[in-house]
């Protein structure tokens, strides 16, 4: 029998074989002084493109007062618990009506992260006789979720809805000759390593011909795009085409946590059947007040997000070029 150990020494896989020339550089690198598009490394001045502050928010005096005065009121843990027994309040159940009404919705639940509320939102909605058809360049929390999942999967190629509609023509006669089971669509707002936007209004037209559900993962689109920034639903007017629109706070909230919203009906199933949620400690109240703050300021953002956006698609074209 071999130590389980062995085979991660002997291979630390496509990133970490690079450690040891890359950490502290490349990888975990060290940066100092304010959250900015400059900062200092190693001593030296250095531009820095990877941040998830995509409006700027991060050091904004009224969300930096918000913060101290939200520290001050309520400390860094309340609530302590798991939001089902003990770390439930007022203030994570108004964040969740601002963001419903912000998204058109009718509920919101909150989540502790992104990656693992993406993942944990697939497991709670699918079974093993449900069909899952996703794009092929979907974040790698989506593909991880998927590894969870019992069911058939169909990949579609990216942003290829003629390649999508045969993909769910398979889904159909798979969900037909087993007599159960239905069909999840999965696609990004805007797609992080390119930049480009999914095509969420022609999936949603599919919803003529085919039975399925969306779910959108609007990461990048959320605070970006859109009249008010409320995302890729509002920007390509199909909002009322997506059925569980997801998003974090990492990004254009500058924060962490993340939501889902939707029918209430399907809120509260998942708000009682999603796991990771159920039992874990919920956020602070510190942090609910901060995206609060943000929520009532975003619809003043337009000339900044569309500003972001354009300098994500300009970059994007940049990097093609160059691999080109």
């Amino acid at each position: 029998m071999a130590d389980i150990f062995q085979r991660l020494v002997k291979n630390y896989g496509p990133i970490g074989q690079h450690r040891e020339r890359a950490h502290g550089y490349y990888a975990f690198p060290r940066l100092e002084g304010e959250i900015n598009s400059r900062m200092k490394f190693r001593g030296k001045e250095v531009i820095v493109w990877s941040l998830n502050n995509y409006l700027g928010l991060a050091n904004h005096p009224e969300v930096r007062k918000i913060d101290a005065e939200a520290s001050a009121q309520y400390g860094l843990a309340y609530p302590m618990g798991a939001r089902m027994m003990s770390g439930n309040t007022t203030l994570h159940e108004q964040l969740e009506r601002e963001l419903a009404a912000f998204e058109n919705k009718e509920d919101a639940i909150l989540l502790n992260y992104g990656y693992q509320g993406i993942m944990s939102i697939i497991d709670a909605v699918c079974s093993r006789h449900d069909v899952i058809v996703y794009d092929a360049e979907c974040h790698a929390s989506i593909i991880d979720g998927l590894r969870m999942q019992l069911g058939h999967k169909f990949v579609y190629k990216h942003n290829d809805i003629a390649d999508l509609e045969k993909q769910l023509q398979r889904a159909t006669a798979l969900v037909d000759k087993q007599g159960q089971g239905g069909i999840l669509i999965i696609s990004e707002g805007v797609f992080g390593m390119a930049g480009d936007q999914g095509k969420i209004k022609e999936i949603g037209d599919l919803k003529k011909k085919y039975e399925f559900r969306l779910l959108v993962d609007d990461a990048h689109g959320f605070g970006t795009l859109g009249k008010t920034g409320a995302g890729v639903g509002e920007e390509q007017n199909c909002q009322d085409a997506i059925d569980l629109y997801f998003s974090t706070f990492a990004k254009s909230m500058a924060s962490i946590g993340a939501f889902l919203a939707g029918d209430r009906i399907i809120m509260d199933y998942i708000r009682y059947n999603i796991r990771s949620q159920i039992f874990c400690q919920k956020f602070t109240d510190a942090i609910c007040c901060r995206q609060l703050k943000k929520i009532k300021n975003a619809p003043n953002n337009a000339g900044v997000k569309r500003k972001v956006v354009e300098q994500r698609i300009e970059t994007a074209k940049r990097f093609k070029r160059k691999r080109i």
